[in-house]
């Protein structure tokens, strides 16, 4: 290999080495950051724990609220689910209904053709 070869080389290496160090540094920032807001969570988590153990009472009426509105929500589903067992019902009875308004309907239909038709033979024979 001759010393133009190796130069090359060794101008790509630097390239390779400038594009790591850039990519390490981006991870840093970016590990910084991550670390950064893993404290501000933790003093928060803190915050929060230091006020749970000072205030036992508000806890329970937060847990007593909690589930007051979750027996509400259960009767919530409970009428929800009966309205629509009605609704399906109500489905099933308009749907049987329109059946047979279509049936007429189709009946109707054939009696004012078959009447149209007659009336129409009546019509045009020579008088």
């Amino acid at each position: 290999m001759n010393f133009d070869q190796e130069i090359v080389k060794l101008e790509e290496t630097f390239v390779l080495m400038t594009e790591l160090q850039k990519m390490q540094a981006e991870h840093l920032v970016i590990h910084e950051r991550n670390i950064a807001e893993h404290e501000r969570n933790l003093a928060e988590h803190e915050r929060n724990l230091a006020e749970h153990e000072r205030n036992p009472a508000e806890h329970g009426r937060y847990l007593a609220e909690h589930d007051r509105l979750l027996a509400e929500h259960d009767s919530f589903l409970v009428e929800h689910q009966r309205n629509l067992a009605e609704h399906e019902r109500s489905t099933v009875e308009h749907e049987r209904r329109m059946a047979y308004i279509d049936q007429r309907l189709a009946e109707i239909t054939d009696k004012l053709d078959g009447l149209i038709g007659f009336m129409d033979g009546q019509s045009r024979r020579p008088q």
